[in-house]
């Protein structure tokens, strides 16, 4: 309830509390309602975030992806090479966060993360379908250049297709761009 009156007051003399609580306080579930009721004022900034990043909680890290994202769409900031920096975090939940976090990334910066993430971590249903889904437009060009460095993937990148298309998800959808026919394998 106090975090929604502060919002809703937009008290800006809070801010320097909140952020000493976002980066200071013992207990990692007040960081990350401290963080997010800075990000609900539109008080965040890219310093707290960036030090968020390195939390000792997968948790906060995790948060701190997810509120990068508004600095992740401007092309060269440097937020954009810190949380790729999470892309080897030991925690699978900053790692899915990220996976659904660079999509936000202008659509030419996007591509060569997001190859990397499926390269590592296509094994993780929940992280490639995050990745995939931040592709918008660019899922032909994912595909044709995971294909082309073979053996690079977790597992098998390429499924003999139940619909249109040459990949098929676990509902039958169909990656756009990839509508051909596949062969079968007997």
């Amino acid at each position: 309830m106090s975090q929604q009156l502060l919002i809703q007051r937009n008290d800006k003399s809070v801010v320097p509390a909140l952020k000493s609580l976002a980066l200071g306080s013992p207990d990692w579930r007040f960081r990350i309602q401290a963080l997010a009721t800075l990000d609900g004022m539109n008080s965040i900034d890219e310093a707290t975030v960036t030090t968020a990043l390195g939390d000792k909680a997968p948790e906060v890290r995790a948060e701190a992806v997810r509120l990068s994202e508004r600095w992740l769409r401007e092309a060269g900031n440097p937020m954009q090479a810190a949380v790729q920096k999470k892309m080897d975090d030991p925690t699978w939940t900053v790692r899915r966060q990220l996976a659904a976090s660079l999509g936000e990334m202008p659509k030419e910066a996007r591509l060569g993360p997001i190859e990397t993430i499926l390269r590592k971590y296509g094994n993780d249903d929940v992280t490639v379908d995050a990745a995939i889904s931040g592709l918008n437009g660019q899922e032909a060009d994912a595909m044709l250049s995971l294909l082309q460095t073979p053996g690079t993937a977790a597992r098998a990148v390429v499924v003999p297709h139940r619909g249109g298309g040459v990949a098929g998800g676990r509902a039958g959808t169909v990656v756009p761009g990839m509508e051909v026919e596949a062969p079968v394998v007997t």
